[in-house]
């Protein structure tokens, strides 16, 4: 074989060598079976909290929604000023209703819960008006056992008085209506309620309606009372005159005592007199009497403890201010209240309301002054009512003359008949007073009709409303020294 031969022979001879090699060491390449399409990423949304977006775990299984309000969110509704409050270990619906003088069913509806049997220490809801939480645990708020009954008696120990409220508690939206004095005596109408660790109750002293706190911590304020006796000692007498001590006044009630059917039926104020038409009797620690107070007859209380409230009254021989009417001439309510008319002079038990005269009613006097429990009476009419009413008291005038500054004191009054005095006629004019425009004239001796008045033109003269022959008009009554007008009746 010829060299030449054997170089064409080597390259068939390395390529089954070559073969080998390759197919012993192969490219780590995987050569997919079948093709996946790349994942495009999903975008990142933040729902919660703004801030840096850092990637956290997602949870493999999502958390289910509960009832818890942190607070109100729609489509809860807050009632207008409710506030909101925290709940503290112990706290039920119950207790915080209560406690804020609202309902369960409130509570629900205001802060959208669906359990209210199911709430827990943290949570925020919203309530009328702000408690303060205990820091107690447990169902516990109040520590001091209540020993008062509703429709029961209570009184405040020696030594301070209680304070009486509008609201139960002290918050700001309870308001400080007066103070119950030590040893007093009240009813218990309702309560008790546990707040701000101290049992109110609903109380009523002497009239007053309010809240009262029973005690604190180890401390009672107030102690359940049954009397047995009653004091002071009485010194009324049926068919004498009692006066209502100055200063505050007496309630009067439809029964004795301050039972639940012992209702208010009004007031006798400070100095007040009155006639004692029965009693007394022993009710609730206090001598009841029945009274008649310008018409209106109830029970009043004497007193309690060492306390007087009303004293025996005698009239005085004595009647002031000094009178000023004058029988047969004209009078006026002074502006303001109104005077209370009887049928007999003075306020005794045979002496009834029949009506009243408004501030500036003017009217003619009949008869009188009869002194009668310092007040000096005159017999009035207006047209309408006739009877006895009081000129004033102390140094306070209720009637006046009628007159203006430059008349006599009238004689005149609504609705009566009246004649210009013969002579010379007089003027009608448009309006009180003599700047007025004349419509007319009233002959001497013709007889008018007063429709209304009186009014003081700015002359100083005292002017009627007349009709005449159907024409109505002013006229003025007199000067200070002549009478134009007189009554006819």
């Amino acid at each position: 074989m010829s060299i030449r031969s054997i170089w064409r022979l080597i390259p068939l001879m390395l390529l089954p060598m070559a073969c080998s090699l390759i197919s012993d060491n192969p490219e780590p390449t995987a050569a997919p079976t079948s093709f996946v399409p790349p994942v495009t990423p999903t975008p990142l949304v933040v729902t919660a909290t703004p801030g840096p977006a850092t990637a956290t775990a997602q949870p493999t299984t999502a958390p289910q929604p509960t009832n818890r309000p942190q607070v109100n969110n729609p489509p809860c509704q807050i009632p207008t000023g409710w506030v909101q409050y925290r709940v503290v270990s112990g706290d039920t619906l119950s207790a915080i209703a209560r406690r804020t003088g609202t309902t369960v069913n409130q509570l629900v509806t205001g802060n959208c819960l669906s359990n209210a049997n199911a709430i827990e220490a943290g949570w925020v809801l919203y309530v009328p008006n702000v408690i303060v939480p205990t820091a107690t645990t447990g169902s516990t708020v109040c520590t001091l056992t209540p020993r008062l009954a509703v429709s029961g008696l209570g009184r405040v120990l020696p030594g301070l008085p209680n304070a009486l409220r509008s609201l139960p508690g002290r918050g700001s939206n309870s308001v400080v209506l007066g103070e119950i004095p030590a040893g007093a005596v009240f009813t218990v109408m309702a309560g008790p309620q546990c707040l701000e660790g101290i049992y109110w109750w609903q109380v009523n002293y002497n009239g007053l309606l309010g809240w009262t706190g029973e005690g604190q911590g180890a401390s009672y304020w107030l102690e359940p009372y049954a009397a047995t006796t009653c004091s002071p000692s009485p010194r009324l007498a049926v068919g004498g005159r009692g006066r209502v001590t100055p200063g505050t006044p007496n309630v009067l009630r439809s029964l004795p005592g301050r039972g639940s059917n012992s209702v208010v039926v009004g007031e006798i104020p400070g100095g007040g007199i009155f006639n004692v038409l029965a009693g007394p009797q022993c009710a609730d620690g206090i001598y009841w009497w029945q009274v008649n107070y310008n018409g209106a007859i109830g029970w009043t209380g004497e007193g309690q403890g060492t306390t007087y409230w009303l004293e025996p009254y005698t009239s005085p021989s004595v009647c002031s201010p000094n009178p000023r009417l004058i029988v047969g001439r004209s009078g006026l309510v002074l502006p303001g209240l109104p005077n209370t008319i009887r049928s007999q002079p003075g306020t005794g038990a045979g002496s009834q309301k029949i009506g009243e005269f408004a501030g500036g009613t003017p009217f003619r006097v009949l008869a009188g002054p009869q002194c009668v429990d310092g007040i000096n009476w005159w017999q009035v009419s207006n047209n309408e009512i006739t009877g006895w009413t009081g000129e004033g008291q102390g140094a306070s005038y209720w009637l006046e003359p009628l007159a203006c500054r430059n008349s006599m004191v009238s004689r005149l009054m609504l609705r009566i008949f009246a004649r210009v005095t013969p002579g010379t006629p007089n003027r009608m004019r448009s309006q009180p007073g003599t700047n007025a425009t004349v419509i007319g004239e009233i002959p001497g001796g013709a007889s008018i009709f007063i429709t209304g008045g009186p009014q003081c033109g700015s002359e100083g003269w005292v002017w009627w409303q007349v009709n005449y022959n159907g024409v109505i008009g002013w006229t003025a009554e007199g000067d200070n020294a002549t009478y134009w007008l007189e009554p006819l009746q």
